[in-house]
């Protein structure tokens, strides 16, 4: 028999993020337990159930190294959105904090649900998304907190109208700037997130059984964030809040956490469409079975009839041959197709 061993995940990988993560909670609920009684009544438990689900599945997946870098991201998001939570602070600094955090959250979200599952913006359209929230962000939204006194209320978090915190990060006033700038960067915002659910869609659509379910509950979470947003913006312009628009902005929050619950089903659900997979082969699978049955059953059970095997052995010069055993052209992925080569030394698949 063969042993296989798994090297102990390194306590460096987790142990900074998992001390960022109880300082940064640390920081912020003592600013939400000052908040006005009705808002801390709904804040505390978001704060608490969000970072479970974002910072809990970033720290669990990274000690564990699964996909590290979306990890990482997911952790990074998360750390930003309990910043956010301070929005919810009737003092003028941590709510200030609080605002500028939740424009950067919404760069995060952007980037993790483009790059679901393996945190790497693969092409073209996903970099070019990211670029936009990323541009919309460092252009229209950050240097309003110089020249603004006061942010657009209410806000996620904070459902203050007036009597609302002052901008700690002020440096003068243009209310002509900010008058043009925020409802173009609102705009853009809904744009780019109409961009994103459309992209996140179509991979769901074209990813194959078990990738296009994976991506299902993502691309749900990029659509219900662009709809809600944009109903959000504009209830907010027309005024004055309503409950509907409390319910709006806690949806928007609860994106974030959204994608670290997405993050772990699919995982959930990739190990139990494995296990099933494997099932149905070892059911169909006989010891005479011939190739071309062996990819029959592959086909069925992985519910891909565009599942082609493909073999290669030492001495063939690199020649890739099909189940009947004629030369083919060397595999190469495409837009709508996917290779995976597994070897062992003596012969590659």
């Amino acid at each position: 028999g063969t042993a296989f061993c798994r090297r102990a995940p390194s306590t460096r990988t987790w142990a900074m993020p998992l001390a960022l993560s109880l300082a940064t909670l640390a920081a912020v609920l003592p600013a939400l337990l000052s908040a006005p009684e009705g808002t801390r009544r709904v804040a505390i438990p978001m704060l608490v159930a969000g970072a479970a689900a974002s910072l809990g599945t970033g720290l669990h997946d990274l000690a564990k190294r699964r996909e590290p870098r979306f990890a990482r991201i997911l952790i990074a998001a998360g750390l930003l959105w309990c910043l956010s939570a301070l929005a919810a602070s009737p003092q003028a600094i941590p709510y200030s904090v609080g605002r500028v955090s939740q424009w950067l959250v919404e760069v995060g979200v952007v980037y993790l649900l483009l790059s679901y599952p393996s945190g790497r913006l693969t092409g073209p359209l996903q970099r070019g998304l990211f670029g936009a929230s990323v541009s919309v962000a460092v252009l229209l939204y950050l240097p309003t907190a110089l020249v603004a006194q006061q942010f657009p209320n209410p806000s996620p978090w904070s459902t203050c109208t007036a009597g609302c915190p002052s901008n700690a990060f002020a440096l003068g006033s243009s209310a002509s700037f900010v008058n043009i700038v925020v409802p173009l960067r609102e705009v853009l915002t809904v744009v780019v997130l109409v961009g994103v659910a459309a992209l996140a869609i179509q991979r769901s659509r074209t990813s194959g059984a078990l990738f296009g379910r994976m991506y299902a509950p993502i691309a749900l979470i990029a659509v219900v964030q662009a709809g809600a947003l944009a109903v959000y913006f504009r209830a907010r312009a027309l005024g004055p809040p309503t409950a509907g628009l409390d319910v709006l902005s806690w949806i928007y929050v609860l994106s974030l956490p959204a994608v670290g619950v997405a993050a772990s089903a699919g995982r959930l659900y990739r190990r139990l469409f494995t296990v099933k997979a494997l099932e149905r082969m070892a059911h169909e699978l006989r010891t005479s079975a011939t190739p071309a049955h062996v990819g029959r059953v592959m086909a069925d059970a992985l519910e891909d009839p565009s599942l082609v095997i493909l073999h290669s052995f030492p001495g063939d010069a690199g020649v890739w041959v099909d189940e009947s055993g004629s030369p083919v052209p060397a595999p190469s992925a495409g837009t709508e197709r996917a290779v995976t080569e597994i070897a062992n030394g003596n012969w590659r698949i």
